[in-house]
């Protein structure tokens, strides 16, 4: 084969190891190297997301191989004579019911056993729902059960925070970096390192800032503002909004390289609509923390969830 020219670039993986390199090669003499270094480079995002996501669902095979062994073991103790008298003994048969109860609860059935077996993992985790539907609650969750629970948990609401307010939140900022900038801030991205970022409404973030944070996303290095020191970051990332990403990405206002970082394992939080059924199963875990008889909400006040749903 005679190559006359060639483009490389490599391929970063979701904590921004190196997982590889693509090549291009060419029979003749290149036009435009810049435009081809600018295509490969789109298409090595998204190599590397796929790559990453191939990687992920492997690992969370074996996770939930170990998930429902573990779940096995726990029928099997269960259902033992002794098991039960003791669970009778401490109160906590409501625990059990509440484990039987959950089971009809599809929606949220589904929900939990996703958060069980992405935890363990390191993967970039999306969030989806409408608003008001405890996504944040969901985060908390998945950090909980990571290995990372023993560090931080930082969230920010990307809806909240003025756009021109937005980079220095969550970048950091530098001393004199700007007008009012009196002393040193640290951003978001580094008060997470170590622990777990809880980016909500992350499709609220401007166009002009997403390429910034897509760096981060591949790489996990960045720059705070008025400062030319690189900073690298180890970050699990969880990501919530209430829109479709895939519909603003047809509409050109989210990135589609950013939308396939954040893609990778998707969680729907089931709608309000279910919110008569939700709050009998977390009324459940309250009672049943309490040691309290009253696990029945009444029919007045499940009327009431439906109608406001």
């Amino acid at each position: 084969m005679n190559v006359e020219a060639y483009v490389g670039t490599p391929l970063f993986g979701a904590q921004g190891q190196p997982i590889g390199v693509m090549v291009a090669l060419y029979c003749r003499p290149l036009e435009n190297p810049a435009l081809a270094e600018m295509i490969l480079n789109l298409f090595s995002a998204r190599t590397g997301a796929e790559i990453e996501r191939m990687r992920t669902e492997d690992e969370l095979r074996r996770v939930t191989a170990r998930w429902h062994e573990a779940n096995k073991r726990t029928a099997a103790s269960q259902r033992s004579p002794h098991r039960r008298e003791a669970l009778s003994r401490t109160g906590d048969r409501h625990r059990t019911w509440l484990w039987r109860d959950h089971r009809k609860k599809d929606g949220l059935k589904e929900v939990l056993a996703q958060v069980s077996k992405v935890a363990p993992s390191d993967a970039t985790v999306l969030l989806l729902g409408e608003t008001g539907t405890g996504k944040e609650v969901v985060a908390r969750a998945v950090h909980h059960v990571s290995r990372r629970k023993e560090q931080a948990f930082i969230k920010m609401n990307c809806a909240a925070i003025p756009t021109g307010l937005l980079e220095s939140e969550l970048f950091g900022h530098e001393k004199g970096a700007f007008t009012g900038a009196a002393s040193r801030k640290l951003g978001r991205l580094e008060l997470a390192d170590n622990g777990t970022l809880f980016l909500d409404e992350i499709g609220e973030i401007s166009l002009e800032l997403q390429p910034k944070l897509l760096r981060v996303l591949q790489g996990q290095e960045f720059e705070s503002l008025g400062s030319t020191q690189t900073l690298k970051v180890n970050f699990r990332l969880i990501a919530a909004t209430n829109r479709d990403l895939s519909r603003e990405v047809a509409e050109g206002r989210f990135r589609s390289d950013r939308y396939d970082r954040l893609n990778v394992f998707p969680i729907r939080i089931p709608p309000l609509r279910r919110a008569a059924e939700t709050f009998q199963l977390w009324w459940n875990i309250s009672c049943a923390s309490m040691r309290s008889e009253s696990t029945k909400v009444s029919p007045t006040f499940r009327r009431k969830l439906s109608l406001r749903s």
